[in-house]
């Protein structure tokens, strides 16, 4: 008790320290050391040690037996791979609202024999030590807020294991990633601007309205594309969500806008629709949106009474499935990890019933 009592170690030290020499010196498996060894090598109890040795047993690092007597690793290619997920701002109890991303990244690890383990914590600064605590292989970090920047960077910097992002709803946190090469998978929304202005130039719409702040309508490269296909579109035809009450039925007038495509949810949309209810039949643009899956009733009976032909619809299981097969290219292959923009935009039907 006394030889226990001395020693000072706490518990996570003690996983670390053994994962860390399992992952140092026993690459290609092997017996390890009686447990009295140990505690003494990692200054801990050896109620602590037992502890860590049962975490790793159960992450699939060594095992034990009896015929044999003792502890024995596993070579490295046959340890379990664990990915560790991030939702959000890695907030405790995360609202699990993430659509086909989950499932997609999922099934991708799933058939590469990889696990995958949430990762959350009370504070976003101790994410990075969560994630050494359950020794994880990499991480995917799913829709970051701004004030995740810093922390990502810091992984990005100094820990051992990839890192990618995706997807990054804030134009500006997109554009920092970007510009600081973080690995973010993301949606390609240039190609999305192409699609939406050739949508509205095929119905023959000659001035249109953008809601949405102006960074995500720089992204989305609208002006170029706009005035190349001949339809009004200056800096006045873009507002941000928050000035739809004061400015959309002025815009509409003083424009003679004939089209309008909103981002922003449900909140927005709601706004549109009943100042658009207010105008004249003759006087209501068509509206296209951009959709979400909590908007899509909503919009199925506005549509009958105003002009909603369309969604812009986001594939998230397509970024999902490309930020998981990056992982898992770097884990089994040896490959790394990378920043990638992809065209993951479709303009869909808005259905009737």
């Amino acid at each position: 008790m006394e030889e226990n009592s001395s020693k000072n170690g706490t518990y996570l030290e003690a996983l670390n320290g053994l994962r860390r020499m399992i992952n140092e010196e026993y690459a290609d498996g092997g017996k390890l050391p009686g447990a009295r060894v140990l505690c003494r090598k990692l200054n801990v109890c050896l109620e602590t040690y037992m502890k860590a040795l049962r975490e790793l047993c159960g992450e699939g690092f060594v095992y034990t037996t009896r015929g044999r007597g003792g502890t024995f690793v596993k070579p490295a290619n046959e340890r379990f791979l664990k990915v560790g997920l991030i939702l959000n701002n890695g907030q405790e109890s995360p609202y699990l609202g993430c659509g086909p991303f989950l499932p997609s990244i999922w099934n991708v690890l799933a058939l590469a024999g990889i696990h995958l383990h949430l990762l959350q914590s009370p504070r976003i600064e101790t994410i990075q030590k969560t994630a050494s605590h359950h020794g994880v292989s990499a991480i995917i970090w799913l829709s970051p807020q701004p004030s995740a920047l810093p922390v990502m960077e810091q992984i990005q910097q100094d820990a051992r294991y990839p890192l990618v992002v995706t997807d990054v709803f804030h134009q500006e946190l997109r554009r920092n990633m970007l510009e600081r090469k973080l690995n973010l998978v993301t949606n390609d929304y240039s190609f999305a601007g192409k699609l939406v202005a050739d949508f509205f130039h095929e119905r023959n719409h000659r001035s249109v309205l953008y809601i949405d702040n102006p960074l995500s309508m720089l992204s989305h490269r609208f002006p170029d594309y706009f005035q190349k296909l001949g339809i009004a579109f200056a800096p006045e035809h873009n507002f941000d969500t928050k000035e739809i009450e004061p400015l959309l039925v002025e815009r509409i007038r003083r424009f003679k806008v004939t089209g309008i495509f909103s981002e922003g949810g449900l909140p927005a949309y709601q706004k549109i629709v009943r100042i658009l209810m207010t105008l004249p039949p003759a006087e209501r643009p068509e509206l296209i949106v951009r959709k979400t899956e909590e908007s899509v009733s909503f919009l199925r009976k506005a549509g009958r009474e105003l002009r909603i032909p369309a969604m812009v619809s986001t594939d998230y299981a397509k970024l999902g499935r490309a930020a998981a097969q990056q992982i898992v290219e770097c884990l089994k292959s040896g490959g790394s990890v990378h920043p990638e923009v992809l065209p993951a935009t479709a303009i869909e039907p808005l259905p009737s019933r």
